[in-house]
């Protein structure tokens, strides 16, 4: 199970604003040695997680009415988890939907390239029969451009999301 540390900074209108205090996973079998993409920070060291239901792709700009622990007049605001500012939590995403992320993207893809592949394939001979002079390369590497492009657009924005749990707590399930 990949996990991280954290500790909720900030409350905004669609998300939570969570600092890492560590550089890797805790327990990581993937050994990227914290170098993939699966909990990305900022600068700040700052991870963003949508709240659930609401739209996935946070923006990086805070929000005016977002909250941090430092902010004037404290923050009275409860994450809808029960989690308050400056709540220490674990950041969990278990090894089944990572690795089922990883069969849709990945699987996606392939298929993309390969019906691509086919239909590039498909049109250069449909314009050969047609008496058309094509060289059946480009239509196919035109039909596995395009296809791909169409998965990357569906598979962007579906990222697994993580849970978010406190410290201290036990894992249910």
């Amino acid at each position: 199970m990949a996990e991280r540390r954290a500790r909720l900074v900030a409350i905004e209108p669609d998300g939570l604003v969570f600092e890492v205090e560590e550089d890797r996973c805790r327990d990581c079998s993937i050994g990227c040695a914290g170098r993939c993409n699966l909990f990305v920070t900022d600068a700040d060291r700052r991870l963003r997680l949508a709240l659930p239901g609401r739209n996935r792709s946070m923006s990086d700009a805070r929000s005016p009415d977002a909250r941090s622990p430092g902010d004037s007049g404290g923050d009275d605001r409860v994450a809808p988890f029960g989690l308050s500012v400056g709540a220490d939590v674990l950041i969990e995403l278990d090894e089944a939907r990572l690795r089922q992320a990883g069969y849709h993207g990945y699987g996606l893809a392939l298929l993309a390239l390969l019906l691509g592949a086919a239909a590039g394939a498909g049109s250069a001979a449909l314009a050969a029969s047609l008496g058309l002079k094509v060289d059946p390369d480009v239509p196919t590497l035109i039909g596995m451009a395009l296809a791909l492009a169409i998965a990357i657009r569906r598979v962007r924005g579906r990222e697994p999301q993580p849970t978010v749990r406190p410290v201290g707590f036990p894992t249910v399930g």
